[in-house]
């Protein structure tokens, strides 16, 4: 089965058996992301995240279930990083999988950092709830710069 295929052959199913739009969404997103870092060897920051939380080889390779020497070769690239070890690597290191591979993201300010601290302390259920209340905020502020942009435009023409 070619690997568009197989995608769509999943999807199919994801749609059939998941309940909310958010769920079929974010699965079929996992898939892609897992074709992705699955078909393309690329470089990763496992040694940078894991040296900026101060982690051993040891503390990490307890986190994750796995001994330091395998760690030793996913850091070097000698192991090939599965999603799934992205997914395993993740939770060990709390962060987002695709930070091992794009490179952590960098809070740009005390607030950010006390805003990530927060939402990393929430359950699953309130970080659902706190995302969506911040895509309500997003849609006001997207809509309020249209409203600005507009407003401007009609300013020029007089």
């Amino acid at each position: 089965m070619g690997d568009d295929v197989g995608l769509q052959f999943h999807t199919a199913i994801i749609n059939k058996t998941m309940k909310t739009n958010q769920e079929k969404n974010q699965h079929i997103v996992n898939l892609q992301l897992q074709h992705f870092v699955e078909e393309y060897d690329m470089a990763n920051f496992i040694k940078e995240i894991r040296t900026s939380q101060s982690l051993t080889l040891d503390q990490l390779a307890e986190r994750v279930g796995t001994t330091p020497q395998q760690i030793n070769l996913l850091e070097a690239g000698k192991r090939k990083l599965t999603w799934e070890w992205m997914q395993r690597l993740a939770d060990g290191l709390e962060c987002h999988p695709l930070d091992l591979v794009e490179g952590p993201a960098v809070p740009k300010d005390e607030g950010e950092k006390d805003l990530l601290r927060k939402f990393r302390g929430l359950e699953d259920g309130q970080k659902r709830m706190f995302s969506h209340m911040l895509d309500g905020l997003s849609k006001d502020d997207d809509k309020q710069q249209k409203d600005n942009a507009d407003a401007n435009t009609d300013r020029k023409r007089r």
